[in-house]
């Protein structure tokens, strides 16, 4: 079952992740010479990220809409949307059909 932690031991556990940062040591020396495991560290170092989340790093995704119909033939590509005229679409083939090849 999960435990809660202390906000003392969450602060105190801040201030070492600060410590470490701001030492420019890296983490195993750091560790060693302060007395902590590496474990215990990087599982506290991902409840304090660097920097917090800003909106502008997220991106916001959209369903991709029906994209219909391609008919790829011969170098020719006509890209058809789900609600296409019928109508468009036959005077395009029939003036597709009087090019030469």
């Amino acid at each position: 079952m999960f435990k809660s932690t202390s906000p003392e031991k969450r602060r105190a556990w801040k201030e070492k992740i600060e410590q470490q940062r701001s030492s420019g040591q890296p983490v195993t020396r750091w560790c060693k010479e302060n007395g902590v495991t590496i474990g215990q560290f990087y599982y506290w170092k991902e409840q304090f990220p660097s920097k917090p989340l800003e909106r502008s790093q997220f991106l916001e995704l959209h369903q991709l809409k029906n994209v219909g119909i391609k008919i790829e033939c011969s170098g020719v590509h006509i890209h058809l949307e789900p609600n296409f005229d019928a109508s468009t679409l036959k005077r395009c083939l029939s003036l597709l059909r009087e090019l030469p090849c």
